[in-house]
């Protein structure tokens, strides 16, 4: 086994190269090679930034296939899921009707729910970004570049605790992802957990969710002691929606706020001023995954983000970019376009990839096993880290 390093404009990407793929012809239809980008591009903010995260990827992984003379190259069809998980079903649905049955994107873990009998049945292969639900590791043809949340919520946990509450209610999105981290904070959570909300994100105002929070957290208050109390949140950038609503409520702003790696970094904290004064009321911090090993590819493309968005690049974004070079390297490693044989090879030419989100080692269910965590909260009007988690086994 020999290890070569390859380079484009942009990034650096270590690679072993696997004997067991030598010596195979690659046989293409023709010299473009298309796969899906199905992303929630007019939904979720962090949507449009992979879905740039993954255009950039796929330039730079072109030019790497020119540089070494390859005769093809690499495409992507590009899909809107508008945050919703049906129009998701029936983009996967589309792009496997026009024979493109190789997918990244797929943020949502519910989405990949919806259509996992699908994805299943069609033998497609689907590298997320961002699914993170824990419930959805398994042997599958489905891989996840994110750490799933199993990982994240003993640094939740480990947070909450640090700022002394011992009482923590909270307000969860439907689903599996939003049930899992609340139910994992609960397994793991020294205090008491009492799940007041969860809330369906197609609502429009929130404004009878925020109510009865408000009136809970009275009780909740009145009972334990104010410095005592705390709110997680677990959702997506609804959490605006739901913010400005709480403007018209006096206990919600008292206790402290807690939220997950959706919210840690997200602009709206800091140009929202309703946002950013609930921010510095509440005292909000948010757990942030990282890149559990920083290098050459995680800077060139903060580099490339901060000249697009004059912001790094999130978890998600690099997992974007690296779900196009790994899929682009086990092609070119088997020599093959079929998913089934593309699904076999993976974890092994994952194993020995390191990418923007560092070693890209993959878990028995398919998910990144490389998770570091920090803390983070809304200083003098910015984002400041305030403190780091790292995960024990």
């Amino acid at each position: 086994m020999s290890f070569s390093l390859m380079y484009t404009s942009s990034c650096m990407l270590l690679i072993a190269t696997l004997s067991l793929f030598m010596g195979a012809s690659v046989v293409y239809a023709d010299d473009t090679v298309t796969i899906g980008g199905v992303f929630n591009i007019s939904g979720w903010a962090e949507g449009e930034k992979s879905k740039t995260a993954a255009e950039f990827a796929v330039d730079d992984f072109n030019e790497y296939l020119d540089m070494i003379g390859a005769d093809w190259n690499l495409k992507m069809r590009v899909e809107d899921t508008q945050e919703n998980a049906n129009i998701a079903f029936h983009k996967l649905s589309d792009l496997r009707s026009s024979g493109i049955d190789l997918v990244v994107g797929m943020a949502f873990s519910h989405f990949i729910s919806l259509a996992y009998n699908y994805i299943e049945t069609n033998d497609i292969l689907v590298i997320s970004h961002a699914a993170q639900a824990a419930d959805q590791e398994i042997d599958d043809g489905i891989f996840r570049l994110v750490p799933n949340d199993g990982q994240q919520v003993p640094a939740i946990s480990a947070a909450v605790q640090d700022a002394n509450v011992t009482v923590l209610a909270t307000v969860s999105r439907i689903g599996s992802w939003g049930d899992g981290i609340v139910d994992g904070v609960e397994d793991v959570f020294d205090g008491e957990v009492i799940k007041i909300i969860r809330y369906d994100p197609e609502s429009a105002y929130y404004s009878s969710e925020v109510s009865f929070l408000d009136t809970e957290l009275a009780k909740l208050i009145d009972r334990h002691g104010v410095d005592n109390v705390g709110v997680l949140f677990v959702g997506n950038d609804e959490f605006i929606q739901i913010i400005q609503q709480m403007k018209l409520y006096d206990n919600v702003s008292k206790v402290r706020w807690f939220g997950t790696n959706n919210q840690a970094g997200q602009s709206y904290f800091l140009t929202d001023p309703i946002v950013q004064e609930f921010a510095d009321k509440t005292e909000f911090v948010a757990v942030r995954s990282i890149p559990a090993q920083n290098n050459a590819i995680s800077t060139a493309l903060d580099e490339r983000f901060i000249e697009r968005y004059n912001t790094t690049a999130t978890i998600y974004n690099y997992a974007a970019y690296d779900a196009v070079w790994l899929l682009g390297m086990t092609i070119l490693q088997t020599q093959s376009t079929e998913s089934t044989t593309l699904i076999e090879a993976m974890p092994a030419v994952a194993l020995h990839t390191i990418g923007a989100s560092g070693h890209l080692e993959l878990s028995h269910g398919g998910d990144l096993v490389n998770a570091a965590f920090e803390i983070w909260g809304v200083q003098d009007g910015q984002w400041a880290k305030l403190g780091e988690y790292a995960p024990t086994d």
